[in-house]
């Protein structure tokens, strides 16, 4: 819970307060298993369509530029 976070602000804290919990309310994902293809969602088969009768048309993308100004560290990066 959020309270644990404030009542234990170190990384020790926290790490007790971790490993004292045994149970999560929240179970594994599992792979799916392996096919040749799989189902997809009611907006992706829109999002296909779409595409489709725009003949290649970019509605969806997201193109964005950045520029860089000066020298780039390149171990900070």
């Amino acid at each position: 819970p959020l309270k644990d976070v404030f009542a234990h602000p170190t990384v020790e804290g926290l790490a007790s307060v971790i490993s004292e919990g045994t149970e999560s309310p929240y179970e594994a994902m599992k792979p799916a298993e392996k096919r040749e293809t799989y189902p997809v969602s009611s907006a992706q088969k829109r999002m296909y369509v779409l595409q489709q009768l725009e003949d290649g048309g970019t509605g969806y993308n997201m193109p964005a530029v950045l520029e860089l100004e000066g020298k780039l560290d390149l171990t900070r990066m």
